[in-house]
């Protein structure tokens, strides 16, 4: 799916794995929906750039890239580990959760404890 426009810039939470993103397509100067997250970037003006819609090339920050799968990789042995945990039974209940604000600590304990 192309567009010139975008209804909804935003379309994923800061706080999931995104699903979908938009990508700018120089050549047809429109938009098209695609899956998965995009690749961590900037754009500049391109060289020969005269124009104030010059659509500019994206330069890619290939660390930025390499650091999404591997938070992936460690939440899942991280969900992994819990269950191995409650799995043997003999340390308690475990759970894990992620806090981007530690006034959200508390809250995150109280909400787990209950579903405990």
């Amino acid at each position: 799916m192309t567009s010139n426009s975008i209804e909804k810039l935003i379309i994923t939470s800061p706080y999931e794995e995104p699903r979908q993103h938009y990508s700018y397509v120089r050549e047809t100067r429109s938009f098209a929906l695609k899956k998965g997250r995009r690749s961590a970037g900037y754009i500049v003006a391109s060289e020969a750039s005269r124009t104030f819609d010059d659509p500019g090339v994206f330069i890619e920050l290939p660390l930025v890239n390499q650091i999404h799968p591997r938070v992936k990789t460690k939440r899942r042995f991280l969900d992994e580990w819990v269950r191995a945990v409650n799995a043997h039974g003999g340390f308690g209940s475990w759970a894990w959760a992620v806090s981007r604000d530690t006034a959200d600590v508390s809250g995150i304990i109280e909400k787990t404890s209950r579903k405990m």
